[in-house]
């Protein structure tokens, strides 16, 4: 699949807004950033597996799954107690409904990850 100049600049222009905002983030803003992030990469996958582009969507997959990664790493279980580790258990589900669908080729399990990680960032936005 080939990109236009215009795509290529845009991403790069993206990227270049990420590495900003992650860089003058709050630790709390950091873990809002993966959520967001995690969101749109959820609806690239989404497009990429309606349009059959494989391509985008193996992308989309490991993105997803180093977004994940990158807020279980986040966890602290000492202080954070439950709350820790509810949120490890809500990271595996997410985890486990992505590879439901890469498994079956079925949104269903995806949506209702990408449903989940509305309502944390919807959570972690009240708290901070």
């Amino acid at each position: 699949m080939s990109y236009s100049p215009f795509s290529r600049a845009a991403a790069r222009y993206r990227d270049v807004d990420i590495d900003s905002k992650v860089m003058n983030a709050s630790p709390h803003g950091l873990i809002t950033l993966l959520y967001e992030e995690l969101i749109r990469e959820f609806n690239v996958y989404k497009s990429a597996l309606e349009h059959g582009d494989r391509e985008k969507r193996y992308q989309a997959q490991a993105k997803i799954f180093r977004l994940i990664g990158n807020l279980e790493s986040s966890l602290d279980f000492e202080k954070g107690g439950e709350v820790a580790r509810s949120l490890f258990r809500s990271y595996a589900y997410i985890r486990h409904n992505l590879g439901q669908t890469i498994k079956t080729l079925d949104p269903t399990p995806l949506k209702d990850a990408q449903k989940a990680v509305a309502d944390l960032l919807s959570a972690w936005t009240e708290i901070g």
